[in-house]
């Protein structure tokens, strides 16, 4: 665990009392000490005497090269410590939310067209082979078949069964918190449920994405990435 770096600016008491506040409430507070550490060498290195509208905006200046979203979150941290602050001294600044940057997305989605899902499903036939998940191909086949046709969250995969595949109806049930159906589009649809797979020992419950290891039957989201994300290579 990380040693908490000495507080010496002019919000050190402050800081201090905020982050054993946080602590003694149950609260690990490790990214919120550190970038009020962050702010606490900044006024102190720079000898500012309180943290006004200006010296709030020269800091900000320091994580201009940070994403937007991580730019407000750190922002967002100073003006609840000011807002704390506030509670015992009442004139004291406090930032403009409104003024904070626009939250960022953190992973721009890529739409994949059917010429580049058809390259992922013939490069799943070479993958290989490994001693511990014999069935690694299938896997990586499916994994593109049901993450395409399905629209199925990585999550949801990996926790389908067997008996959550209605033959008739061609839908697939998904219950957790919120349950809802999912349309097996087309011929993939027989696909999306090997009959081979479902008599599998390794199949403990009927688990679609299972593997050879009999102590953990189900594939992991991390596996799952590791069968398909060498066909992107392809």
């Amino acid at each position: 665990m990380r040693r908490p770096k000495p507080l010496r600016s002019c919000l050190a008491t402050v800081i201090g009392r905020y982050v054993g506040l946080k602590v003694a409430l149950g609260r690990g507070f490790t990214y919120e000490r550190t970038v009020l550490e962050l702010l606490d060498a900044f006024l102190f290195k720079h000898r500012i005497d309180d943290l006004t509208s200006e010296s709030f905006a020269q800091w900000c200046s320091t994580i201009y090269h940070l994403v937007s979203g991580a730019r407000r979150n750190r922002m967002r941290i100073v003006c609840n410590l000011c807002l704390y602050r506030r509670r015992t001294e009442p004139n004291c600044f406090v930032p403009d939310e409104t003024q904070f940057p626009l939250p960022h997305q953190h992973m721009r989605p890529y739409i994949f067209s059917e010429s580049e899902i058809a390259r992922l499903m013939s490069a799943t036939s070479a993958l290989l082979v490994r001693p511990v998940n014999h069935l690694r191909r299938e896997a990586a086949r499916l994994a593109v078949v049901l993450l395409y046709t399905t629209g199925l969250r990585t999550s949801e995969l990996i926790r389908m069964t067997v008996a959550d595949y209605d033959r008739d109806a061609r839908v697939l049930k998904r219950s957790r918190a919120r349950s809802r159906l999912l349309a097996a589009a087309g011929h993939r649809a027989g696909e999306a449920m090997p009959r081979s797979w479902t008599g599998s020992p390794a199949c403990e419950g009927g688990v679609v994405m299972c593997s050879q290891r009999k102590e953990r039957p189900g594939l992991s989201a991390r596996s799952i990435c590791g069968c398909t994300l060498p066909c992107t290579y392809h």
